[in-house]
This record gives C-alpha cells, sequence and structure tokens, in this order.
C-alpha cells in the first residue's frame, strides 16, 4: 500500500508564512503526485499483484501513520532521505516520526 503525500491547503505546506508551495502551484503538485504514485503502484504490481496506492494531502508523517491504520499494514516502507544534520535533529524527519508512533513494522530504506 503506497501513499504519497503533498501540501494540503491548511496546515502544513497551505498558508503558513514562507509557504514553499503557493495556491496556483498545488493543482501541479497534485497531478505531479498523481503521476508518481500511478507508476510506483505499477511497478510494485509487478511483483506484488495486490498493491495499491492512495494520494493524500497533509503532514506527511501524520498521512503515513493514517494510511497505514486504516489499511492494517503489516509493513511501513519508507526512504530516508531530506534533511541532515542540525536540520534533521532540530525538525525531525518522517521515517523518524512514523518509526516512533508506528503501529506496524517499518523499515527505512536508504
Amino acid at each position: 500500500y503506497g501513499a504519497v503525500g503533498i501540501p494540503s491547503e491548511a496546515g502544513y505546506g497551505g498558508g503558513y508564512p514562507g509557504d514553499p508551495f503557493p495556491l496556483e502551484s498545488r493543482t501541479e503538485l497534485r497531478r505531479r503526485g498523481r503521476t508518481l504514485l500511478d507508476k510506483a503502484v505499477r511497478d510494485l504490481r509487478t511483483e506484488f499483484a495486490g498493491a495499491r496506492g492512495r494520494l493524500t494531502e497533509g503532514h506527511p508523517p501524520v498521512e503515513l501513520l493514517a494510511e497505514a491504520k486504516k489499511a492494517r499494514a503489516h509493513l511501513v516502507v519508507l526512504g530516508a532521505r531530506g534533511l541532515r544534520g542540525l536540520d534533521r535533529f532540530f525538525l525531525g524527519s518522517v521515517s523518524q516520526q512514523v518509526l516512533a508512533h508506528a503501529e506496524s513494522s517499518v523499515l527505512i530504506v536508504p
């Protein structure tokens, strides 16, 4: 089960000062997210016939945890990338937050 989170129109990515995703680009972000998710699901189905995906908006760790819970996932697989160094220490990362709060096993792939 895959989920791709993109910023929402309220909360993260949707209205805080310095928002890197202006309203006019959200449609493009949704389109790109859908394209990426569809390709990932097609690729996964070559090995896992039951693979499916859902495009969500919001704070990525919250959305991923909610989707994993709804799907009763046995395993959440995440990539580890993004913030490094002090930024990661102070802000945390999606993979760290999911690892800390998931009700299932978590595999973090570098």
